[in-house]
């Protein structure tokens, strides 16, 4: 069983204009897996059962689903944040300091360029180094080592991490700008289209750390859970509250 999230609809203030996206995810569901990817859903088990850095509902941190919407629907069916609280603490584990250190080294707009300083660098590095020395991830590492998909020298494989996830490509093929990257793209989030208040999306943005700093500072507008029956299961994507 793979335990995955439903997508909620919220707001999104970019370049000083809120416009509608829906790709943040809560609501837990389960759903299986063809037979071929057996071993990915027992190595995601093991990643839950060996991940102590996690943290506990109720504990650590408390959500308000509130009402459900479907996709388009225009009306706000949640008059509170989604996040009832996380723990300050939390964000004094390494892995979610070095994580949130991250997150102003990127220009917001797709088209333009980005530039990555010594200082960003290091911060990419450090991010690394805290995320190797959790178990979870030796777990991901063991397995890619087995399936012929990773170096087995833990010094290579973070350079491979590097590649993958901070190596600068372009969004577009109109565009010459190197400006994006995975990692921007998944945790960080982007803002692509003209000047107009209907023509900008948010792209990306696949991460709750990300989410709650944003709700916090009045970014992000909450508008209620997707019923079940308007999940698409394109858009559904892994998110623990883990790091």
């Amino acid at each position: 069983r793979l335990e995955s999230w439903y997508p909620y609809i919220y707001s999104f203030t970019c370049s000083g204009c809120r416009i509608s996206v829906s790709s943040v995810c809560f609501v837990m569901a389960r759903r299986e897996l063809p037979p071929e990817d057996s071993d990915l859903s027992r190595l995601f088990t093991r990643l839950w059962e060996v991940d102590d850095n996690r943290l506990t509902s109720g504990h650590d941190y408390a959500i308000n689903l509130q009402g459900g919407t479907k996709r388009f629907w225009t009306r706000d069916h949640a008059r509170d944040p989604l996040f009832t609280f996380v723990a300050s603490t939390a964000f004094k584990r390494p892995t979610y300091k070095t994580f949130v250190a991250l997150l102003d080294n990127y220009e917001r707009a797709t088209t333009v360029a980005e530039s990555v300083t010594p200082e960003e660098e290091r911060e990419n590095w450090a991010f690394l180094d805290a995320i190797m020395d959790t178990r979870p991830m030796k777990e991901t590492h063991r397995y890619l080592v087995e399936k012929g998909k990773s170096p087995h020298s833990e010094r290579d494989f973070k350079r491979q991490l590097y590649d993958i996830w901070f190596k600068l490509y372009r969004r577009t093929r109109e565009t010459r700008s190197l400006d994006s990257s995975g990692f921007e793209h998944v945790f960080v989030g982007e803002c692509r289209g003209g000047q107009g208040r209907e023509k900008r999306e948010v792209i990306g943005f696949h991460n709750w750390i990300q989410y709650y700093l944003q709700e916090q500072l009045g970014n992000v507008d909450y508008k209620g859970y997707l019923l079940n029956k308007e999940v698409i299961y394109g858009f559904i994507f892994l998110l623990y509250i883990t790091l």
